[in-house]
């Protein structure tokens, strides 16, 4: 009887244990603590920690969160919250999101979304949609005066 008591208190402590293990192990692949400010934010970029921050400026909110260092580049998702720009390209690239893998010896020398060659997603395909648009329209609009300049 001792026996099969001793047996049931070690499956007991096993499980408990297998649990806490799991709890910890999803906690540091899960967890990503919320920034407040833009500094606490570019401190943990230059690091690659895992955290999450909302921008929240004049013109347009963005979420940022960094999951970490993968193959020697910090992977970083933001999100296209609301931009208060123009109508066009606020609905345009709202909701959207990217994934940024910045290499190491770049990280917090610029927000992820100032360089998009680093990114991957809809909104990146978005804001060089936009760019295209609008170099589209300056050309048209100044067609007359690059032909001049040519000329003379």
């Amino acid at each position: 009887m001792a026996e099969k008591r001793g047996i049931k208190i070690t499956a007991i402590i096993t499980i408990l244990s297998l649990i806490i293990v799991l709890i910890v192990l999803a906690y540091s692949f899960f967890y990503a603590p919320k920034c407040q400010n833009a500094g606490c934010f570019k401190k943990v970029l230059w690091e690659c920690d895992k955290a999450s921050f909302m921008s929240e400026e004049a013109n347009s909110t963005w979420f940022y969160r960094i999951d970490g260092m993968s193959f020697g580049e910090c992977r970083i998702y933001v999100k296209a919250v609301s931009l208060k720009a123009d109508v066009e390209t606020g609905t345009a690239l709202q909701g959207k999101d990217m994934t940024c893998y910045v290499p190491k010896q770049l990280l917090g020398a610029f927000m992820p979304e100032e360089k998009i060659e680093y990114c991957h997603g809809i909104l990146k395909e978005e804001i060089q949609r936009l760019m295209i648009e609008k170099m589209h329209l300056y050309i048209i609009q100044n067609i007359g005066q690059f032909n001049k300049t040519s000329v003379v």
